[in-house]
């Protein structure tokens, strides 16, 4: 036995019942599946195992028991998360899969081969140095994935691995499953997938909490249909929901070569009371050609034009990015309000809409939306759109982390509304799925720029090394001046001596001097002086008003100049500092430089640390900021319905629109925060001792760097005290 779990119970914070004495056992070697309804607590059970479960929920820590010890540079135990998103910690897929073999302090040559070795079986012809950000949903899935299997772990805690993937890269993740547990080690793999949890030796199913079988894979074929249904594990149909009879109506969209990033020449004519699938391997482009019908991306070649009048509604893949109201009725609401609902009508279309999507409004209307279950948060972002009821409703991979009841009734909603003459579009990674569901499939692997097989999930490789062309810094590309790869402690210091500068510096010459050094630097570091006067002009309002009150109070325009020099100063040098330094080296480098109050006491690696993760907050609340604009466009008709579009504009005038963003923006970076957390801890941080997988080598030039820099600072500092 490597893993017990004695009795169980998990109550989060505020009273909700997650888990009630669940107790079971797993083997050395075992390959266990857990099945279960959304919200019947698998996720909960996965995190309390790996240790993971909420702060201020109620538990006992000694209900789980692991065996095994770690042993050094691996881990006892690897995470897999629901949400990719959710468990990605770096910026470049190297640095993410690198991140738990830093905590667990393996020595850098290993690291480099660990890395390579799993970024070639699980990210196949993908750059090591791509940004996390700009993988696909599938990609994110397999680095994920990747960084879990580089800590080399005895047990993995798989949370619905396959929910992003597509069936090839399915495929490959599970025939992987069978030979890592082939070599004794143990999978605890939560799934929606019944043909996923037959490979499994044994079966757990969760109910409401509680655990009601245990047993291997043909005892499970024994269970009769109704107590499957009755779990959430089946789903027969409902006599009410039989499909009517549907016929040809008139076309609302029609696509015409149309062309954008990776396909070409797609033709497509979608009418009322259609059902389209969208289908393609993961970076053929579903969420884009999505986005192009929606009418938020317009095509590169070609068209897509709507019939006149025509509504289109998009749920976008990330349920997350759809949801922007602390309260789940209040979300589902936003679109029908803004449309000019209200009072009773408006309950009720939002109740019908809730019903329909399966989150029982008596049930969910006052919940928090974003303590909802993964599969409960594609719900509500479905309901919000559907309670919209436009005339084409867009859909991107609606039964991803859905059981197979509620993908029953998702399918049975959509085939009401196109009985009704809704338009139905929506993409699926699974064939079976379009199959069986629409009356059209648009697979863009047949538009495909290049005939190449698609990199992004052409299957998990099998062990090896290659050569990954990973460098000593990855980050900021090689530019002329900072090319021989600077130390991060260097650049530290070179943001501290700019700062200090041009906070010491009086007299407008010598801080108009202090610019012209730090331009020169800029241009050699290869940021775009337009970058930086494009940032000026935007606060430039804010800089004038401040000036004209310098000119009142001082009666002269030379502590206005000061003062606008010195502001123009400490932005390029901050400017500059944030352009070449990514947030890993941020954290290096403050690591460096606070080096020596380890002897005081001072957690050095829990401040640096802390300090990379704010600079990479920063172009996240922008990404939040578009997205949660994006999102209120799509309920308001923002992008089309020209008579929506109005209504929404006198309700959200410029500066209400700004107010609406700041109570969302604030629960979604709290939430990320703490998923952010928990990723972390499930990569084995901790501020004890560690290895780091990038390093520089100090170079002369670079300490004359320095050197030129602190001399030319202390002359204009000197100068501009003596000079007067």
């Amino acid at each position: 036995m490597i893993l017990r779990v004695n009795r169980l119970s998990y109550r989060y914070p505020g009273g909700k019942t997650a888990l009630r004495d669940v107790s079971f056992s797993v083997d050395e070697g075992e390959y266990l599946a857990v099945l279960g309804a959304n919200g019947s607590g698998k996720s909960t059970l996965l995190r309390c195992i790996a240790g993971l479960a909420p702060p201020g929920g109620e538990t006992d820590p000694q209900a789980i028991q692991i065996s095994r010890t770690p042993e050094e540079g691996r881990s006892v135990l690897a995470v897999v998360f629901q949400t990719p998103d959710d468990q990605l910690v770096a910026e470049t897929a190297e640095l993410d899969t690198a991140f738990g073999l830093e905590n667990l302090a393996v020595p850098r040559p290993e690291m480099r081969e660990r890395v390579s070795g799993a970024l070639e079986r699980f990210l196949p012809g993908v750059s090591p140095q791509t940004a996390a950000e700009k993988l696909t949903a599938g990609q994110k899935q397999h680095l994920a994935l990747a960084g879990a299997l580089a800590m080399q772990p005895d047990i993995l805690l798989l949370d619905e691995p396959t929910s992003m993937l597509s069936e090839h890269a399915r495929a490959s993740l599970l025939e992987f499953l069978r030979q890592f547990q082939a070599e004794k080690k143990t999978v605890l793999h939560i799934t929606h997938d019944m043909d996923e949890a037959v490979q499994a030796g044994r079966i757990l199913v969760l109910h409401d909490g509680e655990t009601v079988f245990d047993g291997t894979p043909g005892q499970f074929a024994g269970i009769p249909p109704d107590t499957l249904e009755s779990w959430g594990l089946a789903y027969r149909g409902k006599p009410e929901e039989k499909e009517k009879p549907r016929t040809a109506q008139a076309t609302l969209l029609e696509c015409g070569g149309a062309g954008a990033g990776p396909f070409c020449g797609v033709s497509l004519c979608a009418a009322a009371g259609e059902i389209i699938a969208v289908t393609g391997e993961s970076g053929s482009g579903k969420s884009l050609f999505l986005r192009m019908a929606a009418g938020i991306t317009a095509p590169e070649q070609g068209e897509i034009k709507p019939a006149a009048g025509t509504v289109r509604a998009l749920a976008v893949q990330e349920s997350e990015d759809g949801l922007f109201e602390e309260f789940t009725a209040d979300d589902v609401s936003f679109g029908p309000e803004n449309a000019g609902l209200s009072g009773p009508a408006l309950k009720q279309r939002v109740q019908e809409a809730m019903d329909r999507t399966g989150l029982p409004f008596a049930r969910f209307a006052d919940r928090k939306t974003f303590s909802l279950s993964g599969g409960e948060k594609r719900k509500a972002a479905i309901a919000g759109i559907v309670a919209m009821q436009p005339d084409i409703l867009l859909l991107d991979e609606p039964f991803a982390a859905l059981d197979v009841r509620s993908r029953g009734e998702m399918a049975a909603l959509f085939r009401n509304l196109a009985a009704q003459g809704t338009c139905v579009i929506f993409s699926a990674n699974r064939r079976a799925d379009a199959e069986e569901l629409a009356d059209k499939i648009l697979c863009l692997d047949d538009f495909r720029r290049t005939q190449e097989k698609p990199e992004a999930e052409s299957g998990i490789q099998p062990p090896g090394r290659v050569q990954t062309g990973m460098t000593e810094s990855s980050g900021a590309a090689a530019r002329p001046f900072f090319s021989g790869g600077m130390p991060p402690a260097v650049k530290f210091l070179f943001c501290v001596f700019s700062v200090a500068a041009s906070l010491l510096i009086s007299g407008w010459p010598f801080l108009a001097a202090q610019e012209i050094l730090l331009v020169f630097t800029a241009v050699q570091a290869g940021y775009r002086i337009r970058r930086l006067l494009s940032a000026v002009w935007k606060i430039l309002p804010w800089l004038a008003l401040i000036l004209v009150i310098q000119c009142l109070l001082f009666q002269g325009f030379t502590e206005a100049a000061v003062f606008f020099l010195r502001f123009l100063c400490l932005l390029t040098a901050l400017s500059v500092f944030v352009f070449i330094t990514p947030p890993a080296e941020i954290s290096y480098g403050a690591e460096d430089i606070l080096f020596p109050l380890r002897i005081f006491g001072v957690p050095v690696r829990h401040v640096s640390f802390l300090t990379g993760l704010v600079f990479r907050f920063f172009p996240f609340l922008y990404s939040e900021a578009d997205k949660l604009i994006m999102a209120r466009k799509i309920r308001t008709g923002g992008y089309d319905a020209p008579a929506a579009g109005k209504t929404a504009k006198k309700k959200d005038g410029k500066i209400r629109q700004t107010a609406a963003l700041i109570v969302p923006l604030a629960l979604r970076t709290l939430a990320k925060a703490e998923k952010l957390s928990l990723a972390i801890a499930a990569r084995g941080y901790s501020g004890k001792k560690h290895t780091r997988y990038l390093a520089w080598q100090l170079k002369i030039r670079h300490v004359l760097f320095l050197a030129v820099l602190l001399a030319f600072s202390a002359i204009l500092i000197y100068g501009s005290r003596v000079w007067k």
